[in-house]
C-alpha cells in the first residue's frame, strides 16, 4: 500500500461496532448465564474502541453485577466516565473495585492500582476546578493571565485523562500545548472550557477550531458551543451581525437557560445600537457626538477583538477631524497593538519580535492595518513628527506596494523631514508654511521693528546680544522668502543659503554690529 495515503482524521470516533455475535448471544442468554458476563465485557471493549462511552459504562456495570472480579472492567468504565466528565462517578466505581479487591489477598495489588487511578482522577478534578474558577473570576485586568493559567490546568487534566496527548504536547505558535493532539476522548464540556480560555487569550483561530471541528461537527445542537461560536464570530467581525445573533438565538432555542447566550445577545444588540449612533453622527459631521458614542461603546465593550480595533479606528478618524492629533495617534496605536495580539498570539511575550510588514500583509486584516497606519502617519505629519510619519508610511508601502499616492506622500514627508532639520524660515517669521508675499512682508515688518537694534539699545548686554541675533535671523528669513526663486527652492526642500543676508560689514552704518543689511531693513520699513 502506498505510504502517501492520507490518514484518517484523529478527532473523529472510530467506527468499530460490537460484534454481531455478542449482540445476538446476549439476546438469547439467560440473565444469570455465566457466559453473559463475558459477552458484556467483550461488547464494552468494542464500544470503548468506538468511543461510545455511555455504552461502555452500561455494559461494564452490567458485567460486574454478574462477576465483580473482572478487574479491567472497573478501569475501562472509569476511563469512559472520565471522558464523559463524570469524575465523581469514576472515583465511586474505582472505590467499589478497591473494596472488592481488598477482600481477596491475591488481589491486593489490584486494589493498589485502583488507588493510583483514583489519585490521578482527583488530580484531574483539581485541575478542572482550578480552570473553572479562573475563567469564572477573571476580570478585565487579570483576564489574560487567568486564561493562560486555566488553559495550562485544563491541558494538564487532558494529559492525565489520556497520556497519549503528551506525545504532542508542545507548540511555539500558541499558548496551547495540545494543538496537534488527538482530543477525541475528551468530553465536549472540557473542550469548551479550553475554547473559552483560548478566546480569553485572543487565540480566536484555535478557539474556532475547537468549537466548530471538535464539538459542533458532532453535536450541532450544543447550546454552549453555539453561544461561544457567536462570541468568536463577533470578535473576528468576519460575519454579518445577523449571523452572530442567529447563533445566539439558536443556543437559547436548544437551552433557554443558557445565561451566557442570553447576556451576550443583549450586550451585542446594545453595542450595535451604540455603534450605529456613532456612525450616524459621523455621517452628519457631528464630530463631538460621534466621539462620545464611540467612547461609550469602548467603555461598555468587554468582548474585544477585531471589532474593537475598528471602533478605535473610527474614533481616531473623528479626533483627527477635530485636529486632536495626539489623541488620534493614541487610538491608532492601541488598535494596532490589539490587532497584533489577535493576528500573532504567539508574539505576546516582551521578548517576541515585532511582526514585519510582510507578516501584516499576510493577515486577513491587511486593509485595517493600512487604514490605521495611514491615519496615524497623517497625525504625526500634522504634528511635524516626520520621522514617525515616515516610518508608518514606509510600512504602508509594503502593505500597498502599487499605491502611487502613498509613494508620493512618503517622498513629500522625507523632503519635509530634511527641511525640518534646517532653519524653518516660516516659523522664524511666525507664519504658516506656504504664506504669500503680503503675509511674509507684513510678518517681517512687525518682527523687524520689535527686534530692531534701536529698541534693544537700553537692554542689558546679554538681552541686547540675543536681540541682535534674532534680528539677523529675521533678516535671513526674509531674504529667502521674499526672493521667489529662493522661496521655491526652500519650499521644495532644497538647501538655500540665507545666512549671507544677515552677515555684514560692521561699522559705518547706523545699526552698528548688525551689518549693512540693517540699513536695508530700516529703509524698507
Amino acid at each position: 500500500m502506498s505510504s502517501s495515503r492520507r490518514p484518517m482524521s484523529s478527532t473523529r470516533p472510530r467506527t468499530t461496532k460490537p460484534p454481531l455475535i455478542c449482540i445476538a448471544a446476549l439476546d438469547v442468554l439467560q440473565p444469570t448465564s455465566p457466559l453473559r458476563a463475558t459477552l458484556l465485557a467483550n461488547r464494552s471493549a468494542a464500544f470503548s474502541m468506538s468511543r461510545a462511552h455511555s455504552s461502555v459504562v452500561r455494559d461494564a456495570k452490567a458485567a460486574l453485577e454478574l462477576d465483580n472480579s473482572q478487574w479491567k472492567l472497573y478501569s475501562r468504565a472509569a476511563k469512559s466516565l472520565v471522558f464523559m466528565a463524570d469524575l465523581d462517578a469514576a472515583i465511586q466505581l474505582l472505590r467499589l473495585g478497591v473494596a472488592v479487591a481488598a477482600a481477596s489477598k491475591p488481589a491486593w495489588a489490584q486494589a493498589e492500582a485502583f488507588n493510583k487511578e483514583i489519585a490521578a482522577i482527583q488530580s484531574m478534578e483539581a485541575y478542572v476546578a482550578q480552570a473553572r474558577d479562573l475563567l469564572k473570576d477573571a476580570n478585565k485586568d487579570t483576564k489574560r493571565d487567568s486564561c493562560a493559567k486555566a488553559l495550562h490546568a485544563l491541558e494538564s487534566a487532558f494529559i492525565l485523562a489520556d497520556p497519549s496527548n503528551a506525545k504532542q504536547s508542545y507548540s511555539t505558535s500558541s499558548s496551547s500545548r495540545l494543538l496537534s493532539a488527538d482530543l477525541g476522548n475528551i468530553s465536549h464540556k472540557w473542550k469548551l472550557f479550553r475554547a473559552e480560555a483560548l478566546v480569553g487569550l485572543l487565540e480566536l483561530g484555535e478557539a474556532s477550531k475547537v468549537v466548530s471541528n471538535q464539538v459542533l461537527s458532532y453535536d450541532s445542537t450544543n447550546s454552549e458551543a453555539l453561544a461561544l461560536r457567536a462570541v468568536i464570530l463577533y470578535m473576528n467581525d468576519s460575519h454579518p451581525i445577523a449571523s452572530v445573533l442567529s447563533f445566539c438565538t439558536n443556543a437559547l432555542a436548544y437551552d433557554p437557560d443558557n445565561a451566557k447566550a442570553r447576556v451576550f445577545l443583549r450586550k451585542v444588540k446594545a453595542l450595535e445600537a451604540k455603534k450605529k449612533e456613532g456612525n450616524d453622527a459621523y455621517g452628519a459631521q457631528d464630530w463631538e457626538a460621534a466621539e462620545a458614542k464611540y467612547s461609550e461603546w469602548l467603555e461598555e465593550d468587554t468582548v474585544g477583538g477585531v471589532v474593537r480595533c475598528k471602533v478605535l479606528s473610527n474614533r481616531a478618524m473623528v479626533r483627527s477631524k477635530q485636529e486632536r492629533h495626539p489623541a488620534c495617534i493614541s487610538d491608532c496605536t492601541t488598535a494596532i497593538d490589539l490587532l497584533n495580539t489577535l493576528q500573532f498570539p504567539s508574539n505576546t511575550n516582551s521578548d517576541s519580535p515585532e511582526p514585519t510588514p510582510s507578516d501584516l500583509a499576510n493577515t486577513p486584516q491587511t486593509a485595517l492595518y493600512t487604514k490605521l497606519y495611514l491615519r496615524r502617519a497623517d497625525s504625526y505629519s500634522k504634528l511635524e513628527q516626520y520621522t514617525d510619519a515616515i516610518r508608518d508610511y514606509t510600512i504602508c508601502t509594503d502593505l500597498k506596494p502599487n499605491d502611487s499616492a502613498i509613494q508620493s506622500t512618503l517622498q513629500t514627508l522625507k523632503r519635509l523631514e530634511r527641511q525640518a532639520k534646517r532653519k524653518d524660515y516660516y516659523k522664524i517669521l511666525g507664519i504658516p508654511r506656504g504664506s504669500d508675499e503680503n503675509a511674509i512682508k507684513k510678518a517681517y515688518r512687525k518682527m523687524a521693528l520689535q527686534y530692531h537694534p534701536d529698541k534693544q539699545a537700553a537692554l542689558p548686554e546679554e538681552e541686547r546680544l540675543l536681540g541682535d541675533a534674532k534680528f539677523k535671523e529675521i533678516a535671513e528669513a526674509y531674504s529667502v522668502l521674499s526672493d521667489p526663486q529662493k522661496k521655491r527652492m526652500f519650499d521644495a526642500g532644497h538647501d538655500v543659503d540665507g545666512a549671507s543676508a544677515s552677515g555684514g560689514m560692521g561699522g559705518g552704518n547706523p545699526f552698528g554690529g548688525v551689518g549693512w543689511v540693517g540699513v536695508w531693513i530700516w529703509r524698507i520699513l
